[in-house]
């Protein structure tokens, strides 16, 4: 796999690809920061597909750093990669900056209440994202209440998965208080997060 995936990050360097999609290839931290270092100066791919692999905090605050003034990417995948609360943090700063991604995807990373509530206050400063999935990544009632504020005021969001959060009664009151002020999302979803009556 090395010697094509130095292949390919030559490929990204050069700007001859316009989408990149290495999922389900178990690169771990020190390919993603190759990945980030190409994709630092290229200016061609729009779309990044590295869901199911392993890149770690470490591998998931490279990506964000090479995200943060990028202006050509509009989708980022990085679902099942153990990015955790740090990595998740990383890419909630990259998204403040960030205004071209539309569709991001970081849904069974671990991000927990920090990681979520990081990715709330990056909602509040970006007008772009129009799908967002954080399935699967522990919010819980805490970091589901950070983000039912952030999609009050939020009218670009069109469709969001909190699926298995543990959000609870608390966390899911919230959304539902949120969804008094949003006309804009038409897909929500909320499965699994154990909202009781």
């Amino acid at each position: 796999m090395l010697n094509k995936l130095d292949q390919i990050i030559q490929n990204i360097k050069n700007n001859i690809v316009t989408s990149v999609s290495l999922g389900f290839n178990k690169l771990g931290a020190e390919e993603g920061k190759a990945i980030a270092e190409a994709l630092r100066n290229n200016n061609t791919v729009t779309a990044v597909d590295l869901q199911f692999n392993d890149l770690g905090t470490e591998g998931g605050k490279a990506i964000a750093e090479a995200l943060k003034n990028n202006n050509i990417i509009t989708s980022i995948d990085l679902r099942n990669n153990n990015l955790g609360a740090e990595g998740g943090k990383a890419v909630a700063e990259a998204l403040k900056h960030n205004n071209t991604i539309t569709s991001v995807d970081l849904g069974s990373n671990t991000l927990e209440a920090e990681g979520g509530k990081a990715i709330a206050e990056a909602l509040k400063n970006n007008n772009t994202i129009t799908s967002l999935n954080l399935g699967s990544n522990d919010l819980e009632a805490e970091g589901g209440k950070a983000i039912a504020e952030a999609l009050k005021n939020n009218d670009t969001i069109t469709s969001i998965d909190l699926g298995w959060n543990n959000l609870g009664a608390e966390g899911g009151k919230a959304i539902a208080e949120a969804l008094k002020n949003n006309n804009t999302i038409t897909l929500l979803n909320l499965e699994f997060n154990n909202l009781g009556a």
